[in-house]
């Protein structure tokens, strides 16, 4: 869950192929469920977020997929 506190931020969704598919753009009070898939943020406006995460976190190592984003 990403949820804005203050500014003004992009959500970009890519399909598992590297594809954008949307683009979500999110303002203060604005929150974004991240269930599955791969997104990027783009930052629009300067931002203060919230990011929570469900654990545990094992480290980049094993919870980061990096793919190659088609442009």
């Amino acid at each position: 869950m990403f949820v804005v506190q203050r500014g003004i931020v992009a959500v970009q969704l890519y399909d598992d192929a590297g594809e954008m598919f949307r683009e979500v753009v999110l303002n203060p009070g604005d929150a974004i469920v991240l269930i599955h898939g791969v997104h990027s943020l783009r930052v629009i406006e300067d931002m203060q977020c919230i990011s929570v995460k469900q654990g545990p976190f094992l480290g980049t190592e094993y919870d980061k997929v990096n793919i190659e984003v088609k442009k």
